[in-house]
């Protein structure tokens, strides 16, 4: 496993010098006015998507690809110096990391606490909305944050208290920051 992450950071590196994810994904520049290209679809000219003043068009979304690359080619383009800090937390974010399937018993202020006895404390901003009894949750490590997901909402969180097992609380093996971000109470 750890040739697979040292040839995927060196094959990433050596394309990230040459712009080549631009290049693959479609990634283009906006014009000094910040206005697009038109890409015909289904059809019909369709306005390429402004990113940052990064500019791709609609069919790359529909390439699973492209897709996985687009926000680094976006960056490749408008924020180069850090191309390499963002290549290297794509290639965590796509290892197994430490991850379990939890129920939030009550949730107070910026306070979860979850069935099986864990606190946990809510340490970034964003709207948490009406949590029901027992409401399904996923708590993960994202590098060495953990996040607490929950209404569609990934949240990061402090652990006071954890309780190591417990019967509402169960391991989820084997996926990826990407993959729990895209389970159910995450998206």
């Amino acid at each position: 496993m750890q040739y697979v992450i040292a040839f995927f950071v060196l094959v990433i590196s050596a394309n990230a010098n040459s712009g080549q994810y631009a290049d693959f994904v479609g990634v283009y520049l906006a014009d000094e006015n910040g206005d697009c290209k038109s890409t015909f679809f289904l059809g019909e000219e369709v306005p390429d998507s402004n990113m940052n003043g990064a500019c791709f068009p609609i069919t790359t979304t529909f390439d699973k690809k492209k897709n996985d690359l687009l926000l680094i080619a976006i960056i490749e383009l408008t924020d180069p110096e850090n191309l390499d800090y963002h290549l290297q937390r794509e290639v965590l974010k796509r290892q197994p990391t430490e991850a379990f399937e939890v129920e939030v018993d009550t949730h107070k202020d910026d306070i979860f606490r979850l069935s099986d006895g864990s606190i946990l404390e809510k340490t970034s901003s964003g709207y948490i909305g009406y949590i029901g009894y027992h409401e399904d949750a996923v708590l993960y490590k994202d590098d060495a944050q953990w996040k607490l997901c929950v209404n569609d909402n990934s949240h990061e969180v402090d652990v006071l208290k954890y309780v190591e097992s417990h019967y509402s609380k169960s391991y989820i093996r084997g996926k990826s920051v990407r993959e729990i971000e895209a389970m159910e109470p995450c998206k």
